[in-house]
């Protein structure tokens, strides 16, 4: 069994008390990059990798990226840190070719990438489709529909996904 934890950026992140080395991947979405250190980092949005790129709480091992574009732009912006150059980038498509699921949002996108992983049990806390996200306004009932048609793919192949707070 692999086992993911998927940190993402709702209320429900801050109750988060167990430990990341315990998990065989550990996933974040946007500002969970600066409060975990991550095996990847989820972000649909160079604003985003911005913002939080000064506060990482560690080096991510690899990125999942929305489109091939922030390879240019991520190096751009982050040209004085070398560590990042030579990341792996996952672009998400990938995963919807996996899914057979569009998605936009990057909290459907992280669960979608613990599936192309083999994840076959999948803890998320953070994922509340609630709260400010990372800033923006957000569009949480397309992204539930979204993240719920993910749970079912992950479902469907014998996995399961669970809340940490209790509710998927």
């Amino acid at each position: 069994m692999t086992r993911a934890l998927l940190l993402s950026a709702g209320p429900s992140l801050e109750d988060f008390r167990g430990r990341v080395s315990e998990w065989d991947i550990v996933i974040g979405v946007n500002r969970a990059a600066a409060m975990f250190p991550l095996d990847w980092w989820v972000f649909a949005d160079l604003a985003c990798f911005k913002r939080f790129l000064p506060d990482l709480a560690s080096q991510p091992k690899r990125l999942f990226v929305k489109h091939d574009w922030p390879t240019r732009e991520l190096d751009r912006v982050a040209a004085d840190r070398a560590w990042l150059h030579a990341r792996e980038r996952t672009v998400w498509k990938e995963a919807m070719d996996l899914t057979g699921i569009r998605f936009s949002a990057s909290g459907p996108a992280a669960l979608s990438l613990a599936a192309l992983l083999g994840a076959t049990y999948v803890e998320a806390w953070g994922a509340d489709m609630s709260g400010p996200g990372h800033g923006a306004a957000h569009p949480w009932q397309a992204e539930r529909q979204t993240w719920n048609d993910v749970v079912g793919f992950i479902r469907g192949y014998g996995g399961d996904v669970v809340h940490g707070k209790g509710v998927v």
